[in-house]
């Protein structure tokens, strides 16, 4: 494969002269920025699945 060549610096600048964001775009940009809030911990999904998984090992482990 043939490598690419880098754009010339003059065609570079031009381009960005012309494309300006509009006012709609600045402010649906500032909306994406936010970080969606962090869930709570499932705390008790937690201990109720290591309580189902363990009872067989103790099970096993102290009786029989």
């Amino acid at each position: 494969m043939a490598a690419r060549k880098r754009a010339s610096a003059t065609a570079t600048t031009t381009a960005a002269v012309d494309m300006k964001p509009t006012e709609t775009e600045h402010k649906s940009g500032e909306s994406t920025s936010l970080d969606p809030p962090i869930a709570p911990s499932k705390l008790g999904v937690i201990a109720k699945l290591c309580l189902f998984f363990s009872i067989p090992y103790f099970y096993l482990l102290f009786f029989h």
